[in-house]
């Protein structure tokens, strides 16, 4: 998406020029950028807009979500933090190709059934403008792919109608993210317990645009209204194209090993304090320590930095921020046997209810929450017989 690329484009080339008035001869292609799978900030691939006009020397490539790149890290705590600012930018098309031929990734190109193609010229113009540059980046709702759907809406109105094929699937955020993250398995868990219960709501069409081989595909099969009646909007394609189908699953046997391991040392670490009933200081400080640390951030995700995916996430249920806190009580106070007795009643209640949750929990979680479930009953049952 925009927010994983960025280019250096001379925006002089078209601040300088009055609107141009395209030729018979010009076109408007959608161009569609493959992911790069080397690196996080570039998994999602890109997306841009190519206006052709030989006889006017125009041959632009406008697009959204252009950041610093050399300052990776500040930008991915902005995006993190939802405070994050992206730009509008502007190259010549034969730059833009060669910069991602460099990094031996593909730009599809669609050429686009157009007669008002000046409306969205015009508007893109506008945009390059110093002054309508710069915009508030949200990674599902305003970024790349949804700033050029909104683009398009904003010049034709009610002449485009997105449509997509028919198909008995539906998809939610969180499905339509898992093939850029098959190879990212550990990334993919996080993307997992931070992305809440919006995660798992049925897309609309325009909401599907939020990832640029969506919009590709929706492109494809839309509408647009021209001599008195709507004909296919794409009309032509190049490039090879990049298809999600391509990407296999990898194999997940280490992380679930790795999870199912930890999970089994909560389990048995808290088998034995049952048995001696002695409660273990240092096992309750590393687990009640981390899962409090990572409901926090949940927590501040969710109401700090307003993310709105983030929100209503059912991993607060066993990784619960005010386990941070609990270890302050004494063993003997009946308020902290009380707290981890809820814990665990609604521990349970994940378990038991797992495959009607309204939220899709990552499985590799199971052993971990079974873990935490585990690891509160003993806490309570220590602490009631003190």
């Amino acid at each position: 998406m925009g927010v994983f690329i960025c280019f250096y484009f001379n925006t002089h080339l078209i601040q300088a020029q009055k609107i141009i008035e395209l030729s018979e001869q010009s076109s408007v292609s959608l161009l569609t950028c493959s992911p790069d799978t080397r690196d996080l900030l570039t998994s999602f691939g890109h997306c841009a807009v190519r206006v052709y006009d030989s006889p006017n020397k125009v041959n632009y490539v406008f697009h959204y979500g252009a950041f610093d790149f050399s300052r990776k890290y500040l930008v991915t705590a902005r995006l993190i933090a939802n405070r994050l600012s992206a730009k509008f930018e502007v190259s010549d098309y034969n730059e833009f190709k060669l910069n991602y031929s460099f990094f031996e990734r593909t730009v599809h190109e669609q050429l686009i059934s157009l007669k008002q193609r000046q409306k969205i010229f015009n508007f893109l113009i506008w945009n390059a403008l110093p002054e309508n540059q710069t915009y508030p980046y949200d990674y599902f709702s305003n970024n790349c792919s949804t700033k050029l759907r909104d683009a398009f809406i904003t010049s034709l109105g009610s002449e485009i109608k997105f449509e997509k094929k028919f198909s008995t699937s539906v998809n939610t955020q969180r499905s339509l993210l898992q093939p850029y993250l098959a190879d990212k398995v550990w990334v993919g868990l996080l993307f997992d317990i931070f992305i809440g219960l919006s995660g798992d709501k049925v897309l609309s069409v325009e909401r599907e645009m939020f990832l640029p081989y969506k919009l590709k595909e929706i492109f494809e099969n839309s509408k647009i209204w021209q001599r008195s009646a709507f004909s296919t909007l794409t009309i032509e394609t190049a490039n090879s194209e990049f298809k999600t189908e391509n990407l296999v699953l990898p194999e997940i046997t280490r992380p679930k090993l790795i999870l199912t391991l930890i999970g089994c040392l909560m389990v048995v670490f808290s088998v034995r304090d049952f048995i001696v009933m002695r409660v273990s200081l240092a096992m309750e400080l590393l687990v009640y320590s981390i899962s409090g640390l990572l409901g926090l951030s949940l927590l501040m995700c969710w109401l700090l930095f307003d993310h709105e995916e983030m929100g209503f996430n059912f991993n607060l249920f066993w990784a619960i921020p005010s386990n941070v806190f609990i270890l302050a009580l004494p063993l003997s106070s009946s308020l902290r046997s009380t707290y981890f007795f809820v814990a665990f009643i609604v521990t349970a209640m994940l378990l038991a209810g797992w495959t009607f949750l309204p939220q899709k929990l990552n499985p590799l979680l199971l052993p971990i929450i079974f873990g935490m479930g585990t690891r509160y009953f003993v806490s309570y049952y220590i602490g009631l017989k003190r």
